[in-house]
């Protein structure tokens, strides 16, 4: 996604936003992107389990979240720093 926002000249902002680039909620894409994986699932092998119904089983808010955090512990980020990157809110 940041690729495709770089190369429509998009450098900073939400990453759900609309065509004025306000921010959205992610859930307003859910469908869009719930459809997209439920494609891959079918017509690219070993990406996605035949078991997983995407529809039930996946979501945006908690599969991003869950997703980011992965790649923050896999890239060392200190667990510090995930907590205040998830919970800000929370914490300020």
């Amino acid at each position: 996604m940041l690729v495709w926002y770089e190369q429509e000249g998009i450098v900073c902002g939400p990453v759900f936003c609309d065509e004025r680039g306000n921010r959205v909620r992610a859930k307003q894409y859910e469908v869009e992107i719930l459809t997209q994986l439920e494609w891959i699932q079918t017509n690219l092998d070993d990406l996605i389990s035949p078991n997983v119904n995407v529809f039930e089983d996946m979501g945006i808010r908690r599969d991003f979240c869950r997703g980011s955090n992965g790649r923050a512990v896999s890239q060392e980020v200190s667990q510090t720093v995930i907590d205040l990157n998830n919970r800000w809110s929370v914490c300020e």
